[in-house]
């Protein structure tokens, strides 16, 4: 690997471990060529993200956006521009990353610049398909999982986690004028999006959370049904960030869903513990050796 190669690696790799989260905790047990390979492609998503969350000017954020698809193929096509795409052009050729769940993630993100009102919860998980899921599937291309129910489970598992998240972060959301719970979800409890935007009193909101919260875990328990054994170790950093998201997401019906006034997350010794005990009870810790290096 040359010098650039290297220093596009170790950029996007600096952005996943001060912005992933949850997520660079499951990173860290990948071998090195997987983990700077999700780091390129994080990278990407986390500067999608920020594109349409910074944006002033919803008309540029949609030019910027189109310019990152127009980017990443003129680097898959030998000319990239910036590190990160240097990063993500080799990352996408080692491991066969489809460009379509690049394209889906962008026109997911590119949702957030409208002021999207969800009948259904069908149609919020069109959105979190094209957010969630399809990041998913770029992930189990570079764990290497291959059995057709991985896919489904990525799927499934993508929907579980982007659920736990609009659970948890219902009055961030509500403060950038976003509601992701579908007005069917809201109707069943008399309540109007407009309170959900004003946060307001004398609604019934732990009644709708704990709703939220018992779909969220259905989908869940759907991954657990595609989970297929033969691909189980590739999927252990999967299961990793499956079984933080989960406990995150008791954690909300623990506390009873103070959502509206706070963010609620795990302390960083829960993280920890979480994922070596499930890396630990699939019985598969691992290892990096030294002889794993980037190779042509």
């Amino acid at each position: 690997m040359d010098d650039e190669l290297k220093t596009a690696y170790r950029i996007c790799q600096s952005i996943a471990r001060r912005e992933a989260g949850n997520f660079y905790w499951a990173f860290r047990f990948l071998p090195k060529r997987k983990r700077w390979a999700l780091s390129a492609v994080y990278a990407f998503c986390r500067i999608a993200d920020d594109l349409v969350d910074d944006a002033t000017d919803a008309g540029q954020a949609r030019r910027d956006l189109q310019s990152m698809l127009q980017d990443f193929d003129a680097a898959m096509s030998g000319s990239p521009d910036g590190p990160m795409y240097v990063a993500l052009a080799d990352a996408c050729r080692r491991f066969s990353i489809s460009r379509q769940h690049f394209e889906d993630l962008i026109h997911g993100v590119a949702m957030d610049l409208d002021e999207v009102e969800y009948g259904t919860v069908e149609d919020v998980e069109v959105y979190c398909r094209r957010v969630a899921s399809s990041v998913g599937q770029m992930s189990i291309a570079i764990f290497g999982a291959r059995h057709p129910d991985s896919r489904r489970y990525a799927d499934e598992l993508g929907l579980a986690l982007q659920w736990t998240n609009i659970l948890r972060d219902v009055g961030e959301d509500a403060d950038r004028g976003r509601v992701y719970i579908p007005n069917s979800m809201l109707q069943d409890f008399q309540i109007r999006r407009e309170d959900v935007l004003a946060k307001s009193d004398g609604v019934p909101w732990q009644r709708l959370f704990s709703a939220v919260y018992d779909h969220a875990l259905a989908r869940y328990r759907k991954a657990d049904d595609y989970l297929p054994r033969t691909d189980l170790r590739h999927l252990v950093v999967a299961e990793i960030m499956k079984s933080i998201y989960l406990a995150t997401l008791h954690k909300l019906r623990r506390l009873d869903y103070p959502v509206l006034q706070r963010r609620v997350s795990l302390s960083v010794f829960a993280k920890a513990r979480i994922s070596l005990t499930v890396v630990f009870l699939r019985g598969i810790l691992v290892l990096r050796p030294r002889s794993d290096r980037f190779h042509k």
